[in-house]
């Protein structure tokens, strides 16, 4: 049989119906279904199909007439062309066009192997059960600025516009929704101690006397206590050195404590990169005296780092005239440490 227009779509699962009452005043009517597209029902008033978008509209649950329809009894009808709208399927290859799409409170979006791909609570926060892909160098935006997002294929974002949320929003993760509060006075509030790897520093010291020294031999000093550490960088437990991986320009100061029991005619700090040494500071004698019992050495400097392999230890020096030296450890002043934080960031 021939026909006038488009043939069903196969969105099409069935029909229902409702039926409303002309009064010649009322505009908007609520149908017994919520409705997305305004092609998704058939309008007639007094048996008489209705123009959509021109004679009306929906939103949902509401069908608004441009004119009141006349006085009838069920003499409005609306015919949903969709017996399910509960869902909507979109076959391959049609993209869809849409001013608007709303679900409902606590609804979801997905596809055939993943029906709640992205949920949406009644609270408008989005949940995605798997991550959000778009291809190299793509964008996200909106029809006012397509390219509003765009990220790179090496991940890095650009924001053409600022990042906004709204009054006492939260930005976080679904481990913990809420990691970062900001107040509508644009205070942020961190729900966890944020660690600060862009600017790392740290202070280690010998936990204990390290004895048996070498005599007039540099010996690297086994920093085994961290007393802080930002960006994890300090081993204190193999190699006894550091190795940070941020470039930059580092301070750093270190500091050799000789235990009272021995008798130096020399004591030095060195601070060595790569094996080599690179800064070195002491005191030393003709001969041995009592004078350099219970002696400190520091010595302090800034040395460049490439943020991948470079690292730097602390050794120590002696000459005791023979006899086996001690490095002093413990807490306080009189203790063998190693200092140092980043001054300026390079890479």
């Amino acid at each position: 049989m021939a026909y006038l227009g488009k043939p069903a779509g196969n969105r099409a699962t069935g029909t229902s119906k409702d039926s409303f009452n002309g009064d010649g005043s009322t505009t908007a009517f609520t149908m017994s279904k919520s409705v997305l597209l305004v092609t998704d029902i058939e309008v007639f008033v007094d048996n008489v199909q209705q123009e959509p978008t021109t004679a009306y509209t929906v939103s949902a649950t509401t069908l608004t007439f441009d004119e009141a329809p006349p006085n009838g009894t069920a003499n409005v009808y609306v015919i949903h062309r969709s017996g399910n709208n509960d869902s909507m399927t979109v076959q391959s290859g049609i993209t869809p066009t849409f001013q608007n799409v709303i679900i409902a409170n606590d609804g979801t979006i997905g596809s055939a192997s993943d029906n709640d791909a992205i949920s949406i609570n009644s609270s408008g926060r989005v949940t995605l059960t798997n991550n959000l892909t778009i291809p190299n160098d793509g964008n996200i935006g909106s029809v006012g600025d397509a390219d509003a997002i765009a990220i790179s294929s090496a991940g890095i974002a650009t924001f053409s516009g600022g990042i906004k949320v709204a009054n006492d929003g939260n930005i976080g993760s679904v481990g913990d929704a809420d990691s970062m509060a900001i107040s509508s006075g644009g205070v942020v509030t961190f729900s966890q101690i944020p660690t600060n790897a862009n600017n790392p520093a740290f202070s280690v010291r010998l936990g204990s006397n390290q004895g048996s020294i070498s005599d007039v031999t540099a010996t690297k000093i086994e920093l085994d206590t961290v007393e802080f550490d930002v960006g994890n960088y300090f081993d204190e437990s193999t190699n006894y050195r550091y190795t940070p991986q941020i470039a930059g320009y580092y301070f750093f100061t270190g500091k050799v404590d000789l235990g009272s029991s021995v008798v130096t005619s020399a004591i030095y700090a060195q601070v060595n990169k790569n094996g080599d040494t690179t800064l070195v500071a002491g005191v030393s004698n003709s001969v041995s005296s009592s004078e350099f019992r219970d002696t400190i050495a520091e010595v302090s400097g800034i040395i460049y780092m490439n943020g991948s392999s470079d690292y730097v230890e602390l050794f120590g020096y002696l000459n005791t005239g023979g006899s086996a030296g001690t490095f002093q450890g413990g807490t306080g002043y009189a203790s063998t440490t190693l200092q140092g934080f980043l001054v300026n960031r390079t890479g």
